[in-house]
């Protein structure tokens, strides 16, 4: 173990709570996430969780884990973190991303994730000063993957705009074809 690391508990890195009912009939939808235990399920017109968080499955699907850097709406399917004791949602997330949390299923018919549980699981802890060196590289990265996220999106929606014009004959590709060779 590195020099000035400690073995300490999860709860040490974050505090998990079981998110909150919201049948779909309820749902308006809005800018905020609604974050199941597999991953975002559409969205609200409201927020009970503000940003940033982390959030993991609790029942039904265990081990997904996804770090929100937009206000959002944990289900009672999740376990979300209402506190990061060591001051960083992303060592959080990747702190939970390395458990197998998937083998701590203490449900008989539906996998379930117990917080109490998992809040004694032994961890790593960093120092303050590492973590905020590790923060300042994960939030660039986090930013880096957002951007580039937009930018997939940004293609797709051309590319469907594009391919039934291209498919009609609306667009002539041979004049692509040759503006392309001019251009080399």
């Amino acid at each position: 173990m590195p020099k000035g690391w400690v073995v300490g508990k999860l709860q040490d890195i974050v505090t998990l709570q079981r998110g909150f009912d919201l049948p779909k009939s309820y749902r308006t939808d809005g800018a905020h996430p609604v974050v199941a235990a597999t991953g975002v399920h559409g969205t609200h017109a409201v927020a009970k969780v503000m940003a940033p968080g982390v959030v993991t499955g609790r029942s039904g699907s265990l081990g997904t884990v996804l770090h929100l850097d937009v206000d959002f709406w944990p289900l009672n399917t999740t376990l979300w973190g209402t506190a990061f004791p060591a001051g960083s949602t992303y060592l959080a997330y990747f702190v939970l991303q390395g458990l197998d949390l998937k083998s701590m299923n203490g449900g008989a018919a539906v996998p379930t994730l117990n917080r109490n549980d998992v809040h004694n699981l032994p961890v790593i802890i960093p120092p303050p000063e590492s973590i905020k060196d590790f923060d300042q590289v994960a939030s660039a990265t986090f930013k880096l993957k957002k951007n580039l996220q937009r930018q997939v999106e940004n293609l797709r929606v051309q590319r469907d705009l594009l391919l039934p014009k291209l498919m009609s004959g609306e667009i002539d590709v041979s004049q692509a074809v040759e503006l392309m060779e001019a251009a080399e």
